[in-house]
């Protein structure tokens, strides 16, 4: 059970960097046009 919940921990942490980064992104490139 440790071992699931820790992977679900990294999974979801990864899921919150890869948004923000697509976000951050986005605002940029709609920034630049």
């Amino acid at each position: 059970m440790k071992q699931w919940f820790e992977r679900q921990k990294r999974v979801y942490t990864a899921r919150i960097l890869v948004g923000f980064n697509l976000h951050i992104g986005f605002k940029v490139y709609s920034a630049r046009r």
